[in-house]
């Protein structure tokens, strides 16, 4: 009888986990249809904007970038606004006003779905983003990558610094720090970067440094992962056989990151950071010489070529594959 009564809870029990599971499934299933009709309900509106005013705009490009929120993704975002205005483009930039978070994927898909006139997104060398990328472009909207390429893909063009440049600028900043020892150079890097991104990077970094004494290693950074860059960070300077010197940061995020790492783990003074983009957090550390330097891209810059580039396809049905940006460094000031 006891026995019976043990299988008939735990029958019970495995009845209720069922449950609440199929009901999260429902729950999943049934959400999804909403938010896409929620998103292309509130993108319809789009053409009757300020129709008081008679204004409307005649195409509609989104805007995905991995971080919302950050000083680099508003700064990207403020330049092909004003860009676009002066074109009669209405830019968005793509998951602000959602209900819920998305990754890059998922409002890339949104997008996709909703048929804007041009995709402006943040490339890498991930097979699923550049299938996405393919998709857009096979049903008919062009697609432009920035700050990282996705050179695998059908995009029309690549905005941002030249990978070979950029591991030379970088080259020259780590040549300031070389002294008779040998440097111990640690190079974040992305784990879904499968293009030659990183090698074009390392020969740019490797001609500028042929002669230094320097040992330099790539720390890979899986970024489905949402705390993946101050996990790796962390292991580097807590758990590192080979202790760093310097730690070389290839976007805002992971310079952000390295500053706060250090800071938090009493690690400053014993190793140095080259980061990259500058914000007012980055500034101040700069002037509290956490942070080395950092190299900076125009990123308003960046926004405006995007909007240039996807005008000059519409009209022309071609633009350059590659359009360089600005690249400037920022140090201590002597």
């Amino acid at each position: 009888m006891h026995r019976s009564k043990k299988r008939k809870i735990i029958r019970n029990k495995n009845i209720i986990i069922i449950a609440i599971f199929s009901t999260i499934l429902l729950f999943l299933t049934a959400i999804t249809p909403f938010v896409f009709t929620y998103y292309r309900n509130r993108i319809s509106s789009i053409q009757s904007m300020d129709y008081q005013n008679s204004k409307s705009y005649s195409k509609h490009y989104a805007l995905i970038l991995e971080d919302l929120d950050s000083a680099f993704s508003n700064s990207i975002y403020e330049g092909a606004k004003l860009r676009g205005e002066l074109f009669n483009v209405y830019v968005e930039k793509l998951g602000e006003d959602l209900p819920f978070s998305y990754d890059v994927y998922e409002r890339f898909k949104m997008a996709i779905y909703e048929d804007v006139d041009g995709i402006i997104v943040e490339g890498s060398g991930d097979r699923d983003l550049s299938e996405l990328i393919d998709r857009a472009v096979d049903s008919g909207i062009p697609v432009v990558t920035i700050i990282k390429d996705s050179p695998n893909s059908k995009r029309i063009s690549f905005i941002g610094a030249g990978r070979y440049q950029l591991g030379k600028t970088y080259g020259q900043q780590i040549l300031s720090l070389t002294n008779e020892k040998t440097l111990n150079v640690v190079v974040l890097s992305d784990t879904d970067d499968n293009s030659a991104n990183p090698d074009i990077m390392l020969a740019g970094l490797k001609d500028t440094l042929v002669d230094a004494n320097v040992d330099i290693q790539f720390a890979s950074i899986d970024r489905k992962n949402s705390f993946a860059s101050e996990e790796t960070i962390h292991n580097i300077i807590m758990n590192s056989d080979n202790f760093p010197d310097v730690i070389v940061c290839l976007d805002a995020i992971d310079t952000i990151s390295a500053y706060q790492t250090l800071v938090d783990n009493n690690q400053v003074g014993k190793i140095q950071i080259i980061g990259y983009y500058n914000s007012a957090i980055i500034q101040s550390a700069i002037e509290k010489e956490i942070i080395h330097s950092t190299i900076v891209v125009d990123t308003k810059q960046i926004g405006r070529y995007c909007i240039d580039a996807l005008n000059e396809y519409a009209k022309y049905n071609r633009v350059s594959d590659y359009i360089a940006v600005d690249i400037d460094t920022i140090g201590p000031k002597k």
